[in-house]
């Protein structure tokens, strides 16, 4: 039953594999000092048994499995934003025909390649732990609210979801994230907004004429129910039937009516047109 075992495989996937993440730092901080582990960047290999020379090509062949599947995702990412529009300064990547990313693979092949000229990881290895962190408090974030407003979109599948765990990740993520660098946090977070901002600012979406739910149409429409929720609740007169319309622009209704019949109606003018 995949609907069963896929959610159930992947929790205890997750909860092994933190578990033996967990015992090898635990066991690591236990038998070296801490002089050694900042010194020693190849510690694994100085105490492996019965070699080293298993690790060291363990080691090799992740960094060129993980360059593999950042190629192949990475392009294929940005290749839909551009192909959508959403960040306007990246349309010269967008495809030339359908299942095109010759230019986005260029793009970042060469965004990897001049993050590894300086000849030293150190100096990018906490931004990109950084740029992790931040994604995943995206999410927790997401589900967090997504959670906790119960929009009619979101339906999570797993029986023990809470949004309140949601919201211990992305405090816990975030506080990693300030934690390794509260500058370099600060200046990506500040990106991220300015991005925001920019995408608003484009209108490249409403132009294309795609609409895609956010999260504040969620929260906004969390209180607008909740308000009619209170509203039927109430001792006093309220429309039993509520008919609402807005122009594309987003315009406010206007020439609101609320009759007194033993069916209310709430009737409306907008650009012209009169719903009732």
């Amino acid at each position: 039953n995949p609907r069963k075992s896929i959610p159930t495989g992947m929790f205890w996937a997750i909860v092994t594999s933190s578990a033996i993440y967990l015992m090898v730092t635990w066991l690591f901080g236990m038998s070296i000092s801490n002089r050694t582990l900042k010194v020693d960047k190849f510690v694994t290999a100085s105490v492996s048994f019965p070699h080293e020379l298993p690790v060291r090509i363990g080691v090799v062949m992740t960094c060129f499995g993980l360059v593999l599947g950042t190629l192949a995702t990475a392009p294929a990412l940005i290749a839909a934003v551009a192909a959508d529009d959403v960040l306007p300064f990246l349309s010269f990547l967008r495809p030339r025909y359908e299942g095109d990313k010759t230019r986005a693979l260029w793009f970042t092949s060469a965004i990897i390649g001049l993050a590894t000229l300086p000849g030293s990881l150190d100096h990018i290895s906490p931004f990109v732990t950084i740029f992790y962190l931040l994604m995943y408090s995206g999410v927790n974030a997401a589900t967090c609210i997504s959670g906790y407003v119960r929009p009619p979109g979101f339906r999570p599948t797993f029986r023990y979801f809470h949004w309140s765990v949601s919201f211990v990740g992305f405090v816990w993520c975030m506080g990693l994230a300030f934690l390794i660098s509260w500058l370099g946090t600060f200046c990506s977070v500040l990106s991220f907004v300015l991005m925001g901002a920019y995408i608003k600012k484009s209108r490249r979406l409403a132009a294309t004429g795609m609409k895609w739910g956010t999260l504040g149409s969620a929260v906004r429409y969390n209180i607008v129910s909740s308000a009619l929720n209170s509203l039927a609740k109430s001792a006093s007169a309220v429309p039993t039937e509520v008919t609402l319309s807005m122009s594309e622009e987003g315009r406010q209704l206007n020439n609101s009516i609320i009759s007194a019949e033993d069916v209310s109606v709430l009737s409306s003018n907008v650009g012209g047109g009169v719903t009732d």
